[in-house]
């Protein structure tokens, strides 16, 4: 990679005096960021961050159907994508700005070529995103797991500083298996709302291995098992958290008037809760922000039954 992480960050960030899009969507963003609400979760391990973007509506409300059977252009191919939108290579996926940020920088790291969103069979590229980004955390959607193009390969990467989780609580981490130079772990269940596993390795190969280890022992989906997959490096090498899931959308999603529209991905996993009004954000209470995770995460007995799996084997 020729470029440095600050000179990716200021070229894709350049774009905006001549992008209007993402021009007003970066001031909605930084603007929303004055007025975030934190709200402790449980234990007090986990903050949730609430935040009002309007901008992030199609995200929300996206119906996947349309996506996956090719009815809706794929806004992440070359020509579906706006003109004003330019691009870093890198070693077979293109690096954008993302029109509508959650955060500041919001990257997105797509293939080149239209392929399905899966996890497994890109790991290793997650991985390695995570030492030219280092100061990023990498993320990725499941198809059913809040992403907006569940049809098209991509990653995603906001800063470290974004986000505030349980993730680094190394002493509440119980191992379950090791493979060469990498080693996963567990979350005592009793700590966070949203159950997880970590893997931590100085090699990507043996990440690989442990990876398809995991996903084997969780519940199958149509393609993948349902899950949020967070990467980012760290003195003791490369952090692979894998959230779960057993539901795409929480009970009380709705989009009338008066509804919640939120649609769980990685960074509510994470803690940041975005919602699209004033209105919307009132409601998102402790015990609400308590619900919607509970409805999307694994339950404490479906989580032991897969730590437990992974101990015997």
């Amino acid at each position: 990679m020729k470029y440095s992480e600050k000179e990716i960050i200021e070229w894709i960030l350049g774009q905006a005096p001549l992008w209007t899009l993402l021009r007003e969507n970066v001031s909605r963003t930084l603007d929303a960021g004055k007025h975030r609400r934190d709200t402790m979760l449980g234990t007090g391990l986990m903050t949730a961050t609430v935040q009002v973007l309007a901008h992030r509506k199609a995200s929300a409300t996206a119906d996947l159907s349309d996506a996956l059977s090719g009815r809706r252009p794929c806004f992440l191919c070359k020509d579906a994508r706006p003109r004003e939108q330019k691009i870093i290579p890198w070693e077979g996926y293109e690096i954008l700005a993302n029109p509508y940020p959650l955060a500041m920088p919001h990257l997105t790291i797509a293939s080149a070529t239209h392929r399905p969103q899966l996890i497994a069979p890109n790991i290793r590229d997650m991985a390695r995103l995570t030492r030219v980004l280092p100061d990023m955390a990498i993320f990725y959607n499941g198809p059913r797991c809040g992403a907006s193009a569940p049809d098209h390969m991509h990653f995603q990467a906001v800063p470290k500083t974004a986000i505030d989780t349980t993730w680094t609580l190394d002493p509440e981490l119980i191992p379950l298996r090791d493979e060469g130079r990498a080693r996963l772990y567990a979350i005592r269940p009793d700590l966070t709302p949203v159950p997880f596993f970590e893997i931590i390795s100085s090699s990507d190969a043996d990440t690989v291995r442990l990876f398809d280890t995991l996903l084997a022992a969780l519940p199958q989906g149509d393609l993948e098992p349902m899950v949020n997959v967070w990467a980012f490096g760290t003195r003791e090498g490369t952090r692979i958290v894998i959230i779960p899931r057993r539901a795409h959308r929480p009970s009380c999603y709705g989009t009338a008037e008066g509804e919640l529209t939120v649609s769980p991905a990685s960074l509510e996993m994470a803690g940041l809760f975005t919602t699209l009004s004033p209105a919307q954000a009132e409601l998102l209470t402790e015990g609400k922000i308590l619900e919607i995770l509970g409805d999307v995460c694994l339950t404490i007995p479906e989580y032991a039954l897969i730590c437990k799996h992974l101990t015997r084997k």
